[in-house]
């Protein structure tokens, strides 16, 4: 509970990291003679929290070598991922990943019109 447990209207801070889950509170009031119990659900959902990337540990190879990475990430919620791939710039030593910067193909000329 957030606030008194005693109060007639207590609040409380929905928990994170549940999956769709229904927390179940008993409230109990009593005018010192008599005794009512009744409970109350409170359905919590999830929200959408980021998927947590797991790349496989660092590896050693020998030179020319195919390497494949592996990288298998993990959504709380269960949805589909899409995954891409960089090398940081100031790492960069692998051709593969690479671009060569072209120079742009000269304008064709206009023709002059004839008047």
């Amino acid at each position: 509970m957030r606030s008194d447990a005693h109060a007639g209207s207590p609040t409380f801070t929905a928990p994170e990291g549940l999956t769709n889950t229904a927390i179940v509170f008993q409230c109990s009031v009593t005018d010192g003679t008599n005794t009512t119990v009744d409970t109350v659900t409170i359905d919590v959902n999830r929200d959408n929290d980021a998927p947590t990337a797991k790349p496989a540990p660092n590896q050693t190879v020998d030179e020319n070598d195919v390497v494949t990475l592996a990288g298998p990430g993990v959504d709380p919620e269960g949805q589909s991922l899409t995954y891409t791939w960089t090398q940081p710039a100031a790492r960069r030593s692998c051709s593969a990943m690479r671009t060569q910067a072209r120079r742009p193909s000269p304008l064709p000329r206009a023709s002059p019109t004839p008047r």
